[in-house]
């Protein structure tokens, strides 16, 4: 049976009320931060839990969808299951322990009641800010320091710190002078100049420039430095049309590539994360679309107007990406 609880606590770092059908609400409650002469209080979010809202909103049942790749019916009953678990729980006199959110049990009353954890740290946003306290000024005079005695470093220990001193100032030096190249003067007697003449007399003879050549010890071929420039040119101007070629290219190839719906692989919460995820992906050989849907950004594979296609395609994924799902 898929358990429904991971899926209520991812749920509720993004909303402040996650309902489950026939079972209630769980509702996170906001305290500002508060401050008085000698402490000031943090922000919190604690969640809370109210049996009356128990209707089906599709936030719960969608979650099963994309998660397990399910029809909605199939997800409303899912939760009818678990529900029927829980109630199944407590009337055994059990306490139901929900993931890092707390637990729930009967009261005197037979009536359900949620404790939340003392430290929710699923759920609160203001996760790494502390209370602040401040000890009250007295007017007692402070106490006398006690001086520390005299400690007396011998000649060896001062000659040890004095060359860990050294070592570093030289290490930071060298690290820190640039390494100044004048590739003028290397370059330059690369060109040799060769004189014809021509009908314009001496004074005035034709003066041209014949490119110097490379001669390579395994071989003995010689090739024009020229000719090496024009080919890395060449060459560099080939990969980035055939990087900006898969960058273009939204799906890889036999894969559907139109209609309503997406087989997504991932989300993001902004469309630059996406970009740069679209990009390492394509450096990985996979091709993907990115799609916004209710303020994210998922990175699509494939699309198609048949949902039973999609899932098809899904089986044919590497092994990384099986817990791809369908959107629409």
């Amino acid at each position: 049976m898929i358990s429904i609880i991971q899926h209520i606590e991812y749920l509720m770092i993004f909303h402040d009320c996650v309902v489950v059908p026939g079972w209630g609400a769980l509702i996170a409650n906001h305290s500002t931060s508060s401050a008085s002469e000698l402490s000031i209080k943090r922000p919190s979010r604690t969640i809370a839990f109210n049996a009356s809202i128990n209707h089906n909103d599709g936030l719960l049942a969608s979650s099963l969808m994309r998660r397990h790749s399910l029809s909605y019916q199939e997800a409303c009953n899912i939760i009818s299951t678990n529900v029927t678990t829980f109630q199944r729980h407590l009337s055994n006199g059990d306490e139901l322990a929900f993931g890092h959110l707390g637990y729930f049990k009967f009261n005197a009353s037979k009536k359900i009641e949620f404790t939340p954890m003392a430290q929710d740290h699923s759920c609160d946003e203001f996760f790494g800010l502390t209370d602040i306290s401040v000890n009250a000024i007295t007017g007692q005079e402070p106490e006398t320091a006690h001086i520390a005695p005299n400690i007396v470093i011998g000649w060896h220990d001062r000659m040890k710190v004095a060359a860990s001193v050294a070592a570093i100032v030289g290490v930071g030096l060298l690290l820190s002078t640039p390494v100044i190249i004048d590739k003028s003067t290397q370059s330059a007697s690369l060109n040799v100049m060769e004189i014809k003449a021509g009908n314009q007399d001496a004074n005035n003879q034709l003066v041209t420039v014949k490119p110097a050549s490379m001669t390579t010890q395994a071989d003995n071929k010689i090739t024009l430095i020229e000719d090496q420039q024009s080919k890395a040119a060449s060459d560099k101007a080939q990969q980035e049309d055939e990087t900006a070629q898969d960058s273009n290219s939204p799906y890889n190839e036999s894969m559907p590539s139109k209609g309503n719906y997406y087989l997504v692989i991932n989300s993001c919460s902004t469309a630059q994360k996406a970009a740069a995820m679209s990009q390492q992906y394509a450096h990985h050989g996979m091709k993907t679309k990115v799609v916004s849907r209710g303020g994210y950004h998922h990175l699509a594979v494939a699309q198609s107007n048949s949902r039973q296609e999609l899932l098809k395609v899904k089986k044919t994924l590497p092994e990384k990406y099986k817990k791809a799902w369908v959107c629409n």
